[in-house]
């Protein structure tokens, strides 16, 4: 147990992080009318690092607030003291992303076409407090999950791809920075205990919530070409902390996803060949190899266990079997929303019930479970339609661009398909992964073919960059 001293301490810094902001919160709505009246480039850059690094749920603080999950008599999720001042910060970037847009309106409407099956989701989500077992509450989420796209669409609209990269680099290592000074300081938080021992969760919830937004980091810096030396150090200095950030919070399905991430990239580069007809076939062979792999070695251990004694995978089985009985029962529209896990008080009461307990769990352990039960086969036909459209601009961009920020676009559509296999990163509010997903599907990232460079080399099929 934690000593009184420790107690004391998280008083005090919650205390001074409630008082802080409070402070940041004041500033944001008033600084808000007059920084569009006096925009410059280096303040949308600040705006938009700080909103992404409150999109990874760091300013949250909940390992301050929560026990480790499996610690003795801890309960996983507390409602942290913080988040009505969340819920504020959420809604200033809002309003400053809402007026920036404004101020570009003639742009706005080629960007939102860009991806149209993105809103046929939208609307989906909108709309689901109609059928929604609770009303309010998906209404009141779904408003944020609109705020969450608006800044999505402003961040497409504004920057182009290499600059996109960039503000994602240095927002996601400030975070990784940041989540280092804090474990180092207080480890009592920020270090898990109960079954989780020795784990590194940060100021986050959990160690693997944790580790996937370093994985993330990882992500993003091997799709940014040096522009010089000076980059090439700050982005290898990232990667380094990504990666040790990960091996710290022992999740061994992230560590497989970043090393499985880098030989990626590698295969992704056969699309600088020329005359390959097969791109598409050999990337849909990767893509089902890695849902594989993803699979196994995000549930090895009940795999091994489901060998000898248990074949429900630890419990897996039983979940999903149990949630595709509700599936079949509102198979169109689905739950709504958040709609579908309530503990007890839900339409989940149904899950505890299949395990013959009074355990609810959290999540399906599986992002495309989770689609379908909020939506439905509509939810998953638009979401469908809208990453094909991505994916298919996502391979023009690869061919025609011939540096690493030309593979982005693959390289994270990949990173949604496999780690939806284990999470769920897909349509979330307030989520640094839906933002992304909002950006790439309005971006403009496949290069006018008039400029592009000359045939490729046969020695850079090869190339380390």
């Amino acid at each position: 147990m934690r000593s009184l001293s420790t107690t004391f301490r998280q008083q005090i810094l919650g205390s001074s992080l409630l008082i802080w902001c409070r402070f940041v919160t004041f500033f944001t709505y008033i600084s808000s009318f007059s920084i569009v009246k006096n925009i410059s480039n280096l303040k949308e850059h600040i705006f938009s690092g700080f909103a992404l690094i409150f999109f990874t749920t760091l300013l949250e603080f909940q390992s301050l607030f929560n026990a480790s999950e499996g610690e003795l008599g801890s309960s996983l999720s507390v409602s942290s003291p913080l988040a009505s001042i969340s819920s504020l910060l959420q809604h200033g970037i809002f309003l400053i992303a809402l007026m920036l847009l404004v101020m570009q309106w003639r742009n706005i409407l080629r960007v939102l076409v860009r991806n149209i099956f993105l809103w046929g989701l939208v609307g989906l989500v909108m709309l689901s407090f109609l059928w929604s077992p609770f009303p309010d509450m998906t209404q009141r989420r779904s408003l944020a999950f609109l705020e969450t796209c608006v800044f999505g669409i402003y961040f497409a609209s504004r920057f182009p791809l290499k600059e996109q990269l960039r503000i994602l680099l240095y927002a996601l290592a400030a975070v990784g920075l940041f989540s280092l000074l804090f474990s180092l300081t207080l480890p009592g938080s920020a270090i898990e205990a109960g079954v989780h021992a020795g784990a590194w969760r940060g100021p986050f919830l959990q160690k693997n919530l944790f580790a996937r937004v370093m994985v993330l980091g990882a992500t993003v810096c091997l799709a940014i070409t040096p522009e010089n030396k000076k980059e090439r150090y700050v982005i290898w200095g990232a990667s380094a902390l990504f990666i040790t950030l990960v091996f710290l919070s022992t999740s061994k399905t992230a560590l497989g996803l970043a090393i499985f991430f880098m030989l990626l990239k590698q295969l992704y580069k056969v699309c600088w060949w020329r005359g390959t007809k097969a791109i598409p076939f050999l990337l849909t062979f990767v893509l089902i190899v890695g849902c594989l792999m993803t699979f196994v070695v995000g549930n090895y251990e009940s795999l091994i266990i489901s060998a000898g004694r248990d074949p429900t995978l630890s419990g897996r089985t039983l979940i999903w079997s149990a949630l595709i009985d509700k599936i079949q029962e509102r198979p169109w529209l689905g739950y709504g929303y958040v709609g579908f896990w309530a503990g007890l008080d839900g339409e989940s009461a149904y899950i505890a019930k299949a395990y013959g307990t009074t355990y609810v769990p959290p999540h399906s352990h599986n992002g495309f479970f989770e689609l379908i039960l909020a939506f439905g086969l509509w939810g998953v036909f638009f979401f469908g339609l809208s990453f094909l459209s991505i994916a298919r601009r996502a391979i023009i961009s690869a061919r025609l661009n011939q540096r690493l920020e030309g593979l982005w676009p693959l390289i994270y559509l990949s990173f949604i398909v496999f780690y939806n296999q284990t999470e769920s990163t897909l349509v979330e509010h307030n989520s640094i992964f839906w933002v992304i997903y909002v950006s790439l599907a309005l971006s403009r990232f496949i290069p006018n073919r008039n400029l592009t460079t000359q045939p490729i080399n046969p020695t850079h099929r090869f190339s380390t960059n």
